[in-house]
């Protein structure tokens, strides 16, 4: 025997042992896919049962909760499954969706269209966009209007016009203590509103009174002066301080 075959025969055994580690690995993930592939065979056929008049939701939970009631070494199959929900109990943990033939699909496809056209027309008015069928159509795929058609000006009239008739037709009708509701949120908000001009009004004073750069109103003009002076006083105040500093002080005391 030559140094050759010594070589071999050592070696041997060691590169058995390498052979059948890959193979048994091999076998092992090929097992391992087999068993991949039949699960998601399983659940492709359980997906599609109907039980009941109701499929199975499509979703991680369902999945999850079903593999949870495997028993060890026990194989998924739409049979095994179709027998552990006979059980209510079992039944019960998944989320289920009702099976509707065509013609229930096509009565609520109806349906919704009719919803989204009764809601399409009247968000149109809000946001002051054209009632047409491509901004209806690109409205349903976007639920946004943004770059919609604008709603022309004849429209827009006739949508206000249209508007005060229904509030004054819920005026004629509504009882005596939403009538007093009304008219104080009315006259909050015109109050309200006033409140913000008369600041606009004493902001723009100010600004063009720091334009012309008048001297600091002393201390000692105070609110009670001011209110007591006469027209003379305050003309001259007024010409020499700016009539913005004049509010301010007496604004200081409220």
């Amino acid at each position: 025997m030559n140094e050759l075959d010594e070589y071999k025969k050592k070696i041997k055994p060691e590169v058995d042992r390498q052979v059948a580690e890959q193979l048994a690995s091999a076998r092992q993930a090929l097992a391992q896919q087999q068993a991949e592939t039949a699960m998601e065979f399983a659940f492709l056929g359980i997906y599609k049962m109907v039980i009941g008049r109701k499929r199975l939701v499509e979703n991680v939970s369902n999945r999850n909760m079903i593999l949870s009631w495997l028993q060890p070494g026990e194989t998924l199959t739409p049979a095994l499954f179709a027998e552990i929900v006979k059980d209510r109990k079992f039944a019960s943990q998944l989320s289920w969706e009702k099976v509707r033939s065509p013609k229930e699909r096509e009565q609520e496809a109806r349906a919704e269209l009719e919803a989204d056209k009764q809601g399409f027309s009247e968000l149109c008015r809000t946001y002051r966009v054209l009632e047409c069928e491509a901004n209806f159509n690109l409205w349903r795929e976007t639920r946004n209007f943004s770059g919609l058609a604008p709603a022309t000006a004849e429209k827009i009239q006739k949508w206000n016009e249209e508007a005060e008739e229904q509030r004054r037709e819920h005026l004629l009708n509504a009882p005596v203590s939403e009538l007093r509701r009304l008219a104080e949120q009315e006259a909050a908000s015109r109050q309200s509103e006033a409140s913000k001009q008369v600041a606009r009004d004493i902001e723009g004073t100010k600004t063009r009174d720091e334009a012309v750069g008048y001297p600091p109103l002393p201390k000692s003009v105070e609110d009670y002066d001011i209110k007591n002076a006469d027209a003379s006083q305050l003309r001259f105040w007024i010409k020499k301080y700016g009539a913005s500093q004049l509010t301010a002080r007496l604004r200081e005391k409220d």
